[in-house]
């Protein structure tokens, strides 16, 4: 048995918002796509249009993640399957506020959580309890016969590829998930996985460089 997993993140969403620290849907705000990450994101499900099979869709909870996959589902007449495994990062009392924000008015936080991977005083999740809850619904959802395209986030993406390429939390940093970008990776019935290609964003015309928010 061989699985195909396609990895998409969301397109970029408005200026207004890429600004602020989004995270999961709890205790923040959905954030909506841009005009240019919805053409992002129709640019990724036109990409994965020329596969001659997808059996499955899967998303996160959240808009920015939902617009995306179904706009690859539609036309295939298959159902979007929502997974709250899938969700981004929960950034706890932060979500809101912008990063300059954060720095001002909860100092040092940000560095402690990026230095210490059990720290949570925010009220958030830590990433290593992130990379647990993607990688159990991975197990749980993604890893059947056929083909199966996952919508989610630039963290949840990176916790199933920094799996696949053996990349512990602190490397996560250097693996680059660009907005509506794809990754694919194929597994065997053995546990091996194959890594395909990361990273790759089908061109559109409507993107611009501002409009790249960094949310997750």
């Amino acid at each position: 048995m061989t699985s195909r997993l396609f990895l998409v993140r969301h397109g970029a969403v408005n200026v207004e918002a890429a600004g602020f620290c989004q995270g999961a849907i709890y205790g923040c705000f959905d954030v909506p796509l841009s005009v240019s990450g919805e053409a992002e994101a129709k640019a990724a499900a036109k990409y994965l249009s020329t596969e001659h099979r997808i059996d499955r869709v899967f998303s996160s909870p959240m808009a920015r993640a939902q617009f995306g996959a179904n706009c690859i589902a539609k036309d295939r007449n298959i159902d979007v399957h929502v997974e709250d495994g899938f969700r981004e990062v929960d950034r706890g009392h932060w979500c809101g506020h912008s990063w300059e924000d954060i720095m001002e008015k909860f100092p040092g936080e940000r560095e402690l959580f990026e230095t210490d991977l059990d720290w949570k005083s925010h009220g958030g999740e830590t990433y290593r309890e992130v990379r647990a809850r993607v990688l159990a619904a991975r197990d749980r959802s993604l890893l059947q016969e056929g083909t199966t395209v996952l919508v989610s986030h630039n963290f949840v993406t990176k916790a199933i590829v920094a799996d696949a390429m053996g990349v512990d939390i602190p490397h996560w940093s250097q693996i680059d998930i660009p907005t509506a970008s794809i990754s694919l990776l194929e597994f065997d019935k053995d546990g091996s996985v194959r890594i395909k290609y990361t990273g790759f964003k089908p061109p559109n015309d409507l993107a611009t460089q501002a409009d790249q928010g960094s949310g997750g």
